[in-house]
């Protein structure tokens, strides 16, 4: 006589749960799993990620993870009685906390979480667009180097992507893309450009005009080498002039 399977325990482990995934294999977020003890509420969508991944890959979070930790441990003392505390905990994934975030677009979090998180998506120039603000907000050196791999292969260099440099706080990009820009376009041409021009901090500004007269300098320098090479020619055109008055 055959036997029922028998009923699991409450409380016991029901194994590995398997998080959704997008047609190229990284993981949605959508779905919680056994360690995720973090939810991120964009735009009123969860995503379920794990505190420690994102203390330690944006520490421009820290600071709101941290408000969190202490609101949450000062709501469970406050509760502290015979029963345990209904507040989430840090570190429980039973109970998640829940963090909003205001200000970010729902699809921007969720790419930057596939590139973090094996088997790490990379960054191309497809999604960098998402991915630079939040590179810069929060502060995510893990992505820094190849969010400015990408921007520094786009022609042509513009105001644009200055900004978009500066607000991803690339600073190696803003110098790259500062010099190409002076190479065709005078500062007075560029302030033409009066919004987004206005929108450059100073340092930005000041990169601009001290690479316009870089360039002008050198142009100089080039001007006054091509005249020492012509000097002589001159002077035998003269001199022949000269024997054919004779």
């Amino acid at each position: 006589m055959s036997k029922k399977p028998a009923a699991k325990k409450e409380g016991q482990s029901k194994g590995p749960s398997a998080p959704a995934k997008d047609d190229q294999g990284y993981s949605n977020f959508s779905v919680p799993e056994d360690t995720t003890n973090l939810i991120l509420v964009v735009e009123n969508k969860k995503l379920y990620v794990h505190r420690d991944m994102m203390m330690v890959e944006c520490p421009g979070l820290r600071e709101k993870l941290n408000a969190l930790q202490e609101q949450d441990e000062s709501t469970g003392n406050e509760n502290s009685t015979n029963t345990p505390p209904q507040t989430p905990r840090g570190g429980d994934p039973q109970r998640p906390q829940e963090l909003a975030l205001e200000g970010v677009e729902y699809e921007n979090v969720k790419e930057m979480l596939k590139c973090l998180y094996p088997p790490r998506k990379p960054v191309t120039d497809e999604n960098v667009d998402l991915l630079t603000w939040l590179v810069g907000e929060w502060d995510i050196d893990r992505l820094r180097g190849d969010c400015e791999g990408v921007l520094m292969k786009r022609e042509p260099a513009t105001l644009a992507l200055l900004l978009q440099a500066q607000q991803a706080k690339l600073d190696d990009v803003c110098e790259f893309v500062a010099k190409k820009l002076v190479e065709d376009n005078s500062i007075g041409d560029l302030k033409k450009q009066e919004e987004q021009f206005e929108q450059l901090d100073f340092s930005n500004q000041s990169r601009l005009y001290r690479h316009r007269i870089l360039f002008l300098e050198d142009e100089q320098v080039k001007l006054d080498d091509t005249a020492t090479l012509l000097y002589p020619l001159t002077k035998i055109a003269t001199d022949l002039n000269h024997v054919d008055g004779l």
